[in-house]
């Protein structure tokens, strides 16, 4: 039965909710000329009735999603969201300090909320507290979303959603700095703020 599907950010699409949350993907995607330097691979779907990120996205939509919330009422609805395993996950919508509380923190090892700062990207996102800045360097410059000159990684405590006076940690990420794991670059904070400077 085809069905309306609303996913934050892009335009709604009708939609036969017996095929996958994969393809649906593929086509809300394609309609909305929506482009993923990562690769669509890691893409999925975060629904926000029910908080839950949706990991198998070989399920077909009428499993995974009720007809209620395709449509996004209120709050509640589908947004995008980036999974690599092992390594990350973020849902897009500004869900800040409460991405931690997703299902999905289950499956990164070591989960560490960080508020990423760079360029046009402003968002937190749960990263495995084992890797290294350095990893996480070559992935943003490998995915193009930072530039190579971009190796400053600044990390502060939060205050009131600024980075906290006198807790500035700096590392770079392409010197024997790069090798601190993030766990130990966010030790003690209770809301870690990563902020690379794009000059």
């Amino acid at each position: 039965m085809e069905r309306l599907y609303k996913i934050f950010d892009l335009e709604p699409v009708y939609f036969d909710d017996q095929k996958s949350v994969k393809e649906l993907l593929e086509y809300a995607l394609d309609r909305s000329d929506y482009y993923e330097p990562a690769g669509t691979d890691i893409l999925t779907v975060y629904d926000a009735s029910k908080y839950h990120v949706v990991t198998d996205t070989s399920i077909a939509c009428c499993e995974a999603f009720s007809p209620e919330d395709s449509l996004g009422h209120g709050r509640n609805g589908l947004c995008l969201a980036y999974y690599l395993p092992n390594c990350f996950f973020y849902a897009e919508g500004g869900w800040g300090h409460h991405m931690i509380e997703m299902n999905l923190a289950k499956k990164i090892p070591d989960p560490v909320a960080i508020s990423f700062q760079f360029n046009d990207f402003k968002n937190t996102v749960v990263v495995n507290g084992n890797l290294s800045i350095e990893q996480i360097y070559d992935y943003l410059t490998k995915t193009t979303y930072l530039e190579k000159y971009q190796t400053i990684f600044n990390f502060y405590d939060m205050d009131y959603g600024l980075p906290k006076p006198g807790t500035k940690r700096t590392f770079k990420a392409l010197t024997e700095d790069g090798k601190t794991k993030i766990k130990k670059a966010c030790d003690k904070f209770i809301e870690p703020i990563c902020r690379i400077p794009s000059r």
